[in-house]
């Protein structure tokens, strides 16, 4: 039993195989279970993800020490046999894919007999992860030992059915993906209306059969031209209920490049769910805190901006996050109280603009827009209104998870977004003026200067004001994101760790919510080639491919990988990393367990004082760049040890 550290609050299990695994995770599980009495230091862990021979503890940092974790792991009692039920599902595979004659070279035979040997034994489930109802098989043929793609795919169609290391597996919903393809096959893999939603479960026997492609025709729905009219028509629902029971709504004129619903996510990876929620959950919170709703509400998390919204009826609204132009468009003139620019006489109203220039409450009227910039820096922007959005939740989370397709799709153009009825609304009439009155007597800041709730007169349940962040990351200039090494950062030599460390590294055009990847001088220099096999990766991991070029996983991650781990980011610089746009440049800094920030940078400096100063020299506007953007936002939710 090997004890590897995987952030700030995790501790991996390694393993001798899968048997031990099952018997160990049995074992926390009971520890873990509600119904157990309390006072053990195993109350902090958080979650548990198990793998092929490793799991994931994650605990509260502030409940118990690494060192507790592992002591009371070592404590339990591992020596029972684990009861795994047993069921054969049969799988048809239409073996198409792309690397089966790649995959036959490798290993030396025909696609024929791979497709063979791939149908003649049964396959057991091992696990599940990566993402929802993605399961793990084992024990096919001896054959089958095949390497993960030099660059992962950044799209693998759903039900696609390929093969990892000894693993077989097929992809239940489109997402990134490093396995080699042999097939597809039509089965449903997940259905998150079903009980239980993955098809495949721990233990089930699993056959694969060969069959032809089919021809199906399409139905007649779908070969019309009203695409366009039924998208429009499903977009004027707003939300679980429709418009007409909603007490007001956002309409999306112009949704941007990317907007989502998003909250504080999902806690359902062992089901292979990962948590998904927003990218940078203090700026979340500080939008629903303004707007006087629970850190949990529901936003949209803006991608980029260059968004407009319409108010249908009076809401109070807040943006959060990178700093942008915003500003609310309504009429001078709002006799018939719609915000139209020209009236039925064709007489042209004149339009008022308020510009916004901080993080503050906000009253929407009825027919105003709102409209929100590029930011100048960072990233995504964060949109609450109070008593928030009345969106249906999957899985205990309204969060839309882009990697698996789980929860609302993105926000499209033409949709209503309906709002709930505040427990308590904030007042809108005038707080005795002041600079933040407007011209119709309301106060355009909320309703939280003075006076009491409830009283007709003015609430002091919306937030104050917060000026924009001033350090947000930037393209073409240097953020630094602290880590802690591991859990395999001795898969790599001490070059690969120096440079890791040492240079500085991009962000593609290539990211998303599901990570950012990242192009740098030199690849990482790996001691060990062999083949990972696959195990948890929590927000923040830095996975490593083949290529050498790193990985940022960030909320939308899958729950387990088989690249190898080489770092992990701390809490607050993993908010930070959901700020970078593509093209910003990042410095990695190491904190040990005391919190120091340059233990690994100095011990490495002194292991590889004979290598060329070119190797990590920068110039003075670099270092100046780099001090400007390190981690200066304080987030109560995200202190790091």
């Amino acid at each position: 039993m090997r004890f590897l550290t995987c952030g700030d609050g995790g501790v991996l299990v390694e393993l001798a195989g899968l048997d031990e695994t099952l018997r160990v995770f049995a074992a926390l599980r009971s520890a873990t279970t509600a119904d157990k009495p309390r006072g053990s230091v195993l109350d902090a862990v958080t979650q548990l993800i198990p793998a092929a021979r490793t799991i994931l503890i994650a605990f509260d940092p502030l409940l118990a020490s690494r060192a507790g974790i592992i002591a009371a792991v070592r404590a339990l009692d591992v020596s029972a046999d684990v009861y795994r039920r047993s069921r054969t599902v049969e799988i048809p595979v239409v073996y198409d894919g792309e690397d089966l004659a790649d995959i036959a070279r490798l290993l030396g035979v025909s696609a024929s007999q791979i497709i063979a040997r791939h149908c003649a034994r049964a396959w057991s489930v091992a696990f599940v992860g990566f993402a929802p109802g993605f399961a793990y098989l084992t024990g096919g043929d001896e054959i089958f030992d095949v390497p993960r793609r030099t660059v992962p795919r950044l799209s693998v169609p759903a039900g696609a059915v390929g093969l990892a290391g000894t693993f077989s597996g097929v992809y239940p919903r489109v997402s990134s993906g490093g396995w080699q393809l042999l097939g597809h096959t039509e089965r449903t893999m997940w259905d998150e209306h079903a009980d239980p939603p993955a098809l495949l479960q721990p233990g089930d026997a699993v056959r694969f059969t060969p069959v032809r492609e089919r021809a199906v025709a399409a139905p007649a729905s779908c070969l019309s031209d009203s695409g366009e009219s039924d998208k429009q028509e499903a977009g004027k629902r707003c939300g679980p209920d429709s418009a007409g029971v909603a007490t007001a709504a956002l309409e999306a004129v112009r949704p941007g490049l990317l907007t989502t619903f998003q909250d504080d996510g999902r806690r359902s990876a062992d089901m292979g769910v990962t948590g998904s929620g927003a990218a940078d959950p203090c700026s979340s919170h500080l939008a629903n805190a303004l707007v006087g709703n629970p850190a949990n509400a529901p936003v949209l998390e803006i991608t980029g901006g260059g968004v407009r919204f319409v108010a249908h009826g009076d809401a109070v609204v807040a943006v959060a996050g990178a700093p942008a132009p915003i500003t609310i468009i309504g009429n001078a003139d709002r006799n018939d109280g719609v915000s139209a620019q020209h009236s039925a006489e064709g007489r042209a109203h004149a339009l008022e603009r308020t510009v916004v220039i901080r993080q503050e409450a906000m009253l929407l009227r009825d027919g105003e827009a709102i409209e929100i910039g590029v930011p100048s820096s960072g990233l995504r922007d964060y949109l609450a209104v109070r008593g928030g959005f009345d969106v249906e939740r999957s899985l205990g989370s309204a969060a839309t998870d882009t990697m698996s397709g789980i929860g609302p799709k993105p926000i499209v153009s033409g949709q209503f977004l309906a709002v709930r009825r505040p427990e308590t609304s904030p007042s809108i009439t005038a707080c005795g003026g002041g600079d933040g009155t407007d011209r119709r007597g309301a106060d355009r800041r909320g309703a939280g200067k003075g006076g009491t709730d409830g009283d007709g007169t003015c609430g002091n349940s919306v937030g104050l004001p917060e000026p924009w962040p001033e350090h947000l990351p930037k393209s073409g200039e240097i953020t630094e994101l602290h880590v802690h090494l591991g859990p395999r950062d001795d898969w790599f030599t001490a070059t690969g760790i120096s440079d890791f460390l040492n240079r500085i590294w991009t962000v593609t055009a290539q990211s998303n919510r599901v990570g950012l990847r990242l192009q740098g001088e030199c690849s990482l220099e790996r001691r060990d080639a062999a083949e990972l096999a696959s195990e948890a990766t929590p927000p923040g991991s830095i996975e490593v491919p083949t290529s050498g070029q790193p990985v940022i996983f960030l909320r939308d991650q899958p729950v387990t990988g088989g690249y190898p781990v080489i770092a992990v980011l701390t809490p607050r610089s993993l908010n930070l990393a959901g700020q970078l746009p593509p093209g910003a440049k990042i410095r990695f800094r190491c904190l040990s367990d005391s919190g120091e920030s340059d233990t690994w940078n100095r011990i490495l400096a002194s292991q590889l004082s004979d290598s060329p100063e070119s190797d990590n020299q920068e110039s003075d506007k670099q270092r100046a760049q780099s001090q400007e953007h390190k981690e200066v936002r304080q987030c109560p939710d995200c202190s790091e040890s």
